[in-house]
């Protein structure tokens, strides 16, 4: 699959993109580059798929999972500065109208919804109990943290170069 052109990926869909901004701070995924976002501007039927999580949470290093949520907590990770790539669409944005959303999205994650869904990869055998406890917490208090780690981020100069204005986080 051909790489993505992120300019294009913000023009078709500028609140899917803010999303996966968003989305991708919360989990602290630091690969989010224009190979793992498929892109189509078809007439009528535009198309975006976002794939390859292999670098979120608790990263791609075996066995250090918990190790790398305690050095990315508090820490923004979609700019590349805990290793990894720069997040692909950060400055190809031209507007924050949608922050606010997104992050509410995030912000509205039940407690009950981590708690399960981190139970249920356990029961499958993808965690050990001290991992999933240590993912919970991360999660949680992440969500609490995502609007005040993305207000900061978008009073930066050096990352989503391409707004003009920065609005909602004054």
């Amino acid at each position: 699959m051909p790489p993505c052109n992120p300019a294009a990926v913000v023009r078709d869909f500028p609140s899917e993109s803010i999303g996966t901004i968003v989305f991708d701070a919360y989990i602290a995924n630091s690969d989010r580059h224009p190979r793992n976002i498929a892109h189509s501007s078809a007439v009528g039927n535009p198309e975006l798929r976002v794939f390859d999580h292999s670098h979120a949470l608790l990263g791609c290093k075996a066995g250090d999972g918990p190790a790398r949520l305690r050095r990315v907590t508090g820490k923004l990770v979609i700019d590349g500065g805990c290793g990894g790539h720069m997040h692909c669409l950060m400055n190809a944005l031209s507007t924050e109208d949608f922050f606010e959303t997104w992050i509410g999205a995030v912000e509205a994650i039940a407690d009950d919804r981590i708690d399960a869904i981190v139970a249920k990869a356990t029961q499958y055998g993808k965690l050990s109990d001290g991992t999933a406890e240590v993912l919970v917490d991360f999660l949680k208090n992440r969500r609490l943290q995502i609007r005040d780690i993305m207000g900061k981020a978008l009073q930066r100069t050096d990352i989503f170069t391409g707004l003009a204005a920065r609005r909602l986080f004054p």
